[in-house]
């Protein structure tokens, strides 16, 4: 982010009253954050889910 502030000026620009796009865009880093780990979470318990059918299946203890 500091990067993007540096080179692009639009986010210097006012977006709500006195917040600025920078505000903004720092705000949507963490909604895009908080959305993959629920993301990541979901898909590591099915693929849990599918390693333990396997281990049954297969009769390993993965030892």
């Amino acid at each position: 982010m500091p990067i993007l502030t540096s080179y692009f000026t639009v986010l210097n620009q006012p977006a709500i009253g006195a917040i600025s796009w920078a505000w903004v865009f720092a705000f949507a880093q963490f909604i895009m954050t908080w959305g993959l780990c629920i993301l990541y979470t979901k898909r590591a318990a099915r693929f849990d889910e599918l390693v333990e059918k396997i281990k049954r299946e297969t009769g390993g203890g993965g030892k």
